[in-house]
């Protein structure tokens, strides 16, 4: 398909479809950027496409509150457990094994959550028949680069999900510390965001999207990065003995990087 080809007037938007337009507009900027640590703002995306009944998009941010909330859940319990930040009468290992059990369970949800998008809705056009002949959406995909795999998936809304998605899954696997599928997903979200990376940067006029890839691109690795030396080295380090207490404390940013060697791949995600 050429750019432009099927897309030769931008769709006439009346002003009952403005709350719609600005919903789906947003909702594409989290898309591009995921929101990972904006809970709040996701939450009011899902709230502000249940009012203009664009489910689809309900959906996936419903999806997102989940993906986020998982990882706040986790993070917080890591972070103030390491750092002595809780009060000293609760037990700071107990703190942190039950956020790692809730946010396990919320990860789970949000990635079935999610997968439902893929497997229930878009096979049984569930929602998408009403929802991609909404002004708004066709506003929304109209400068955007034709869909790719024009098979599966009927706009990059759509593909933009299953990157979503991927990276979800990926998360899912670090969080419950699922080690061998985890560097399938890393490879496959990479992938994506650098076919992303393709689209934006062959169709002319995408170079805004262009840059918040690049900026994904980043931070996905890092990412993996973080959680490949987690759960192929650290871990193992800790099970034979050889990462102890002593290097946990000893090591810090950017100061004392080699402890251990296990923490060289935590030292160069930072």
């Amino acid at each position: 398909m050429v750019f432009g080809s099927s897309r030769s007037r931008i769709p006439q938007c009346n002003p009952l479809v403005n709350k719609g337009l600005v919903l789906v507009t947003i909702n594409m900027v989290y898309s591009w950027i995921h929101c990972r640590f904006f809970g709040p703002f996701n939450g009011a995306l899902f709230l502000m496409a249940l009012k203009v009944q664009l489910y689809s998009e309900a959906w996936v941010a419903f999806g997102a509150v989940g993906w986020v909330m998982a990882n706040f859940l986790w993070m917080v319990g890591e972070f103030c457990y390491e750092n002595d930040l809780l009060p000293e009468h609760m037990d700071g290992e107990l703190f942190y094994d039950d956020m790692q059990i809730y946010g396990s369970y919320v990860s789970l949800a949000s990635v079935i959550w999610l997968a439902l998008y893929f497997l229930v809705l878009v096979p049984f056009n569930v929602f998408f028949i009403r929802d991609r002949s909404h002004s708004a959406i066709q506003h929304a995909v109209f400068k955007m680069p034709p869909e790719p795999f024009e098979w599966f998936f009927r706009d990059m809304r759509e593909y933009e999900t299953l990157h979503l998605l991927l990276w979800a899954v990926k998360d899912c696997f670090w969080i419950w510390n699922v080690r061998y599928p985890y560097p399938v997903f890393f490879a496959l979200t990479c992938l994506i965001n650098l076919h992303f990376l393709f689209l934006f940067l062959k169709y002319k006029s995408q170079y805004i999207d262009f840059m918040h890839y690049i900026s994904l691109l980043f931070w996905v690795l890092a990412n993996g990065t973080w959680a490949i030396g987690e759960l192929f080295y650290e871990d193992f380090a800790e099970e034979e003995g050889t990462l102890t207490d002593e290097d946990w404390e000893a090591y810090s940013w950017p100061t004392n990087s080699t402890p251990s060697s296990a923490l060289n791949w935590r030292f160069a995600t930072s």
